[in-house]
């Protein structure tokens, strides 16, 4: 766009020279014809065409001084493809109109013609410093998002790290409770069993009778805690992949999408299918490549296990119990359970989420 305005100012100073001269209708032509060789040199924007194009009007200005009058427009396309040789053309082609001109008009021209090949000098400039900002900003525009997404995977790779030592530490909570606690209400439970056989006063007895059930209750509770503690600390994505981990001679692709409100019997139901799939895949397949997926959908949640094997024993996978336990644990979440070996070995299950949950609040 600055090009444009630059020929455009130098039009209005090349009319300005008309003054010199008498009018006639073949200065209209000498501006028609200057007017629309700029323009095409600016339209194809090739160095070749603009030689054949100035070469052209060089041809009408040795016909007729009276075209170099609007010279300097062609002077800026040759400043703009770097035509030197051609420009040393114009130079000689010119002196023949200026020797036609007074000495007013002769300095106008000259001065228009320096004044052309500085514009585009600077035009030139401009567009560099303008193109290198734009680079400049696109790059840190770039950047920015590339910190951006660096600073929410680290983000989110920090929450990850402090769910997994919260699961380690109630886990680490959940054994000492066991193995402290738990061993000494057991040792008190069997010190007032023992004391219950050999005590013959009734007072003290029913007080024996009452410290036992309140020990009992108190065990009770201990290992409800204790498992609740346990269960919540079940991290799914963890341990599929400490499974995947035993089976490094396979090629697995995991693609893992599940929120983290999901019940324990699912986590154990997942766990102990994709453990009896590796294992039967190890033994009945000669897969190298396994895929595994688990989604989570508005009202189920989804696991699908394939893999690439092309031969499979069909009868030896029948006759073992781990599809039947595949069968049953899917069962008893009111699921659904799809198995296809006749491309690869393939596992498709289905649970559905509400019954799932409701069962979830009435265990809580």
């Amino acid at each position: 766009m600055a090009i444009i305005y630059d020929k455009t100012i130098l039009l209005l100073f090349c009319l300005f020279t008309i003054v010199f001269f008498p009018n006639s209708l073949f200065m209209v032509l000498c501006l028609l014809v200057a007017v629309s060789i700029s323009s095409l040199c600016y339209y194809f924007q090739s160095s070749r065409v603009t030689t054949i194009f100035v070469l052209l009007y060089y041809g009408l200005c040795i016909l007729n001084p009276l075209f170099c009058m609007f010279l300097p427009m062609i002077l800026y396309d040759i400043a703009l493809y770097k035509l030197k040789y051609i420009g040393a053309v114009g130079i000689l082609i010119s002196i023949q109109y200026l020797m036609l001109n007074n000495l007013y008009a002769s300095i106008l021209f000259v001065l228009v013609c320096i004044a052309s090949i500085n514009m585009q000098n600077k035009t030139e400039k401009y567009d560099k410093l303008q193109n290198e900002y734009k680079r400049i900003r696109d790059t840190s525009q770039e950047l920015n998002l590339y910190l951006r997404n660096k600073n929410r995977m680290l983000i989110e790779k920090q929450d990850d790290e402090i769910h997994l030592a919260m699961l380690k530490e109630r886990n680490r909570i959940a054994r000492e409770i066991h193995d402290n606690v738990g061993h000494m209400l057991s040792r008190s439970l069997l010190q007032v069993g023992a004391l219950l056989v050999v005590c013959k006063d009734e007072t003290i007895l029913n007080n024996l009778l009452a410290l036992k059930d309140t020990l009992n209750n108190a065990m009770n509770n201990i290992r409800e805690s204790v498992h609740d503690l346990h269960d919540e600390s079940i991290d799914l994505y963890s341990n599929i992949n400490a499974i995947i981990g035993n089976f490094s001679d396979y090629k697995v692709v995991f693609d893992y999408d599940l929120s983290d409100q999901v019940s324990k019997k699912i986590k154990y139901c997942f766990i102990m299918i994709i453990k009896e799939a590796f294992s039967n895949i190890a033994k009945h397949s000669n897969a190298d490549c396994i895929d595994i997926i688990i989604r989570e959908h508005p009202v189920f949640y989804q696991l699908l296990i394939n893999d690439n094997g092309t031969k499979i024993q069909i009868e030896d996978l029948d006759s073992g119990i781990g599809l039947e336990n595949m069968n049953a644990r899917v069962e008893n979440l009111n699921g659904t359970i799809s198995i296809d070996h006749s491309n690869g070995f393939k596992i498709f299950i289905s649970i559905p989420k509400k019954k799932n949950e409701e069962k979830k609040k009435e265990d809580q």
